[in-house]
């Protein structure tokens, strides 16, 4: 579905062996009915058009030479989800058509004595449908915009009843609390907060519920400060408060205090397939150097835009209508950055994107924050870098006259404190090499990398001959930092190091409605349960325990975490959990 000049373009479709059939092209294309068209003579065709692409409308002619209507719409009806709106054209029994209806399909029969009469009742129910069509849809539009912005955003966003019972969460308030929505249906505010906080909170909601007034205040937890806004949710007959709305926004803590926190600078506008302008908010107006007053509708982006600016954007578009999945952007304007989150707004009836809603934030204060914070990690890591060279150096000194004190050395309890000293160098060495991988994570921007060539790459690193490491990942990728390859070097070399009987490492992954987890399992020994949390702790392990530690850090950088839930005695299972976000497939 596309919009043009208003109006949503219905998808025609129609089977017949000399087209058009009766002017129906003539119909379907003039201009008061907002109708595309396809014609097909040939069935295998027609159906794998339909599978494909689902029209909204197909028009079959009974006539046509080698139609078995009834296998041709039973098939329809086994493989497409929803059915299109089927219209039989003349020659179909009244209780051919009520077997259909009676199988979920929605028919419509025009079956008149003279072309003429099949054409005029055709035309009135082209009319009729295009009206019905394009207020559905206006109303799906609406209501898929809106949650589509909700969904969105950056915030968390929450809703509660006059009991503090949760009636609805953002994706972006599941990901803060790190649970999945199914554990927060029917619970309340109480069921994951202390007491303190839930007596604060639900005198703040029992208060918004008496009065009806707005209301908003700043608290702070171990890590973050954040601004919170109570705005209450009224009955439409009446006016009375019948939930509140929450939105909880994390903020700098070098921030001023009193920021309104409806002070966000983020335009926010949606798009349809062609990019044109369905709706903008104030801010991207004024961007723009549009008034309130004039008229943006229908209006395209390459309008606003440099060429090569509007191209670049057009594609991304096409690529969340063809994949339905968000997309993040940043761009330069001037001496302005700005990053950009595309976001398809669906059709709730046949999840189709039916438009694109971007939400463009100004980041080039962040940009100068990050660009200053880069050169100073480069001196940092300069300086690092010469401080290790010269302790490395230094111990290797030290090691080669260890090495020939306990050549030269008969006395057994000199080897003996000699090689305790040794061991002491030995870690010395470890904690040095691993200071200067732990020092670049984060130095560079994180990318977007490719999951099962990153394992294939680890995995040709390490002697996995007599191990299949096998992955259903492809296509998979990842927002993460540059690092992350050592991530799954290290769960490779970990199996093939302390699996024992290992004989097969398997990457596999599972989607849910807010993450993607993949899991790296292997049929060896397994990791005991009271290690399962120790393992990524620093230091804690074999040799220098710090592989896991280190992955657990790289991960950390987008959000990205990890864990361990295996069975002991049949084999390690690691779980890594990618936020919605930063994970997609090619």
């Amino acid at each position: 579905m596309s919009k043009k000049r208003g109006e949503y373009l219905i998808s025609v479709l129609i089977i017949d062996d000399k087209p058009p059939v009766f002017d129906i092209e003539e119909i379907v294309t003039d201009k008061k009915y907002p109708f595309s068209l396809k014609i097909i003579t040939d069935i295998q065709e027609a159906l794998n058009e339909i599978k494909n692409n689902n029209p909204d409308i197909v028009i079959i002619n009974s006539r046509k030479n080698g139609l078995n209507v009834h296998d041709f719409l039973r098939e329809i009806k086994k493989e497409v989800r929803p059915p299109p709106h089927i219209v039989l054209i003349s020659g179909f029994k009244p209780e051919f058509i009520g077997e259909c209806i009676s199988h979920g399909l929605n028919i419509h029969l025009i079956n008149e004595d003279n072309t003429d009469g099949e054409l005029r009742k055709l035309k009135s129910f082209l009319s009729k449908y295009s009206e019905v069509y394009e207020e559905r849809n206006s109303k799906s539009l609406r209501n898929a915009k809106y949650r589509s912005l909700i969904e969105s955003m950056d915030d968390s966003i929450y809703m509660v009843d006059s009991d503090c019972r949760y009636l609805y969460m953002n994706k972006k308030h599941l990901m803060r609390l790190g649970r999945s929505s199914e554990l927060y249906r029917g619970r309340r505010y109480q069921d994951f907060h202390t007491e303190p906080e839930y007596e604060k909170f639900s005198g703040i909601i029992s208060s918004i519920f008496e009065t009806g007034e707005i209301f908003r205040e700043e608290y702070e937890d171990d890590k973050f400060r954040f601004r919170r806004i109570f705005t209450p949710v009224s009955n439409i007959e009446d006016d009375s408060v019948v939930a509140v709305n929450v939105v909880s926004v994390k903020t700098d803590p070098a921030e001023k205090e009193g920021i309104n926190i409806d002070g966000e600078d983020k335009s926010v506008y949606v798009v349809d397939r062609e990019c044109s302008y369905l709706s903008i908010n104030r801010a991207h107006q004024e961007r723009l150097g549009l008034k309130p007053e004039q008229i943006y509708s229908g209006k395209r982006y390459e309008e606003f835009h440099p060429e090569g600016k509007s191209e670049s954007f057009a594609e991304i578009i096409k690529k969340v209508f063809s994949e339905g999945d968000y997309f993040l952007d940043e761009y330069c304007c001037g001496e302005n950055h700005f990053s950009r989150r595309f976001c398809p707004v669906k059709d709730p009836e046949t999840d189709r994107v039916i438009a694109v809603t971007v939400i463009s934030s100004n980041i080039t204060s962040r940009k100068i924050s990050e660009k200053s914070l880069i050169e100073s990690n480069k001196k940092l890591n300069l300086l690092n870098s010469i401080t290790r060279h010269d302790i490395l150096n230094n111990l290797t000194a030290l090691q080669g006259y260890l090495e020939i004190l306990m050549e030269d050395s008969p006395d057994e309890k000199d080897l003996k404190y000699f090689r305790i000293m040794k061991k002491a160098s030995d870690s010395i060495q470890n904690q040095i090499s691993f200071s200067k991988d732990y020092q670049d994570i984060g130095v560079e921007k994180p990318v977007w990398q490719d999951v099962d060539e990153l394992i294939g790459k680890s995995s040709s690193l390490l002697s996995t001959e007599k191990i299949a490491v096998k992955s259903d990942l492809k296509g998979l990728r990842i927002f993460a930092d540059r690092m992350v390859e050592k991530v799954f070097y290290n769960l490779i070399q970990n199996a093939v190091s302390y699996g024992d009987t290992i004989s097969e490492i398997n990457f596999t992954a599972t989607e849910g409605s807010d993450e993607l987890i993949i899991f790296c399992g292997d049929n060896g020994r397994g990791i005991p349960d009271e290690e399962k949390m120790k393992i990524f702790q620093r230091g804690y392990g074999k040799n220098t325990g710090l592989g896991l530690f280190l992955s657990k850090e790289i991960l950390s950088i987008t959000g990205i975490t990890i864990s361990e839930s295996g069975i002991y005695g049949e084999g390690a299972c690691f779980e890594i959990k990618i936020p919605r976000l930063v994970y997609s497939f090619k």
